[in-house]
């Protein structure tokens, strides 16, 4: 054989070994960077089940739970009703049905309907969660009011809600003892002499010192 074209053969064949060899690192190279990859997903997947479990508790725990914040004295309530995801909504009255003007034959309602959220929920022990009150607003502009089918509406903020920034939940069997002395009185109303453990879910306005109980939902 012609020892040019043998030449030629030997280095067509280097060549082409050399390339192929670049080839094959590349590969490792970009396994490489798949298997790191898939071990940084693996870390964000075990970071939030580490999370999860160190909660122990989420909104989806009070999605059937109606939280009332009330007296048991005359005609006003706050009702609340928190959702999967931590958002929610609820409402104020109070009648004042004596409250009677030619205008409004029918009365006084105090009214408030609310949406807002509430911040991630932190554990501070196996009985109590907190967390903080991101937004509220209002269907209706607070302090306005208007006469509508023979009712004096007057529009207020949610109370029991409205002016608080940090918020407790007290779970079932939490002991009252405890508690604040002013999410008791708010919520004796639920509880008997007997009781030494909360038969309901608490929820607290620290700022306010108001005090709702959460009972599940039967409708």
């Amino acid at each position: 054989m012609n020892k040019k074209i043998l030449l030629g053969i030997v280095v067509c064949a280097l060549g082409l070994s050399v390339i192929g060899c670049g080839k094959k690192a590349d590969t490792k190279t970009e396994d490489n960077k798949i298997e790191k990859e898939v071990d940084v997903n693996k870390e964000n997947v075990k970071d939030v089940q580490e999370d999860q479990v160190e909660s122990g508790l989420s909104y989806k725990d009070f999605s059937n739970i109606e939280f009332t914040f009330s007296s048991g004295a005359g005609g006003w309530a706050t009702f609340l009703f928190i959702n999967e995801d931590g958002t929610f909504e609820g409402s104020y009255h109070d009648s004042e049905m004596g409250a009677i003007e030619e205008d409004y034959p029918k009365g006084t309602l105090y009214l408030s309907n609310f949406k807002g959220k509430f911040g991630e929920l932190e554990k501070v022990d196996d009985y109590t969660y907190k967390t903080t009150l991101e937004s509220i607003e209002y269907e209706n502009e607070v302090d306005t009011e208007e006469i509508k089918d023979g009712i004096h509406y007057i529009y207020t903020d949610a109370y029991g809600v409205a002016g608080g920034a940090e918020f407790y939940f007290y779970l079932k069997d939490s002991e009252i003892a405890s508690l604040p002395g002013e999410f008791v009185d708010w919520v004796s109303i639920d509880l008997t002499p007997e009781d030494t453990k909360l038969p309901f879910i608490g929820l607290y306005n620290v700022q306010e010192e108001l005090g709702f109980t959460g009972w599940e939902n039967e409708v």
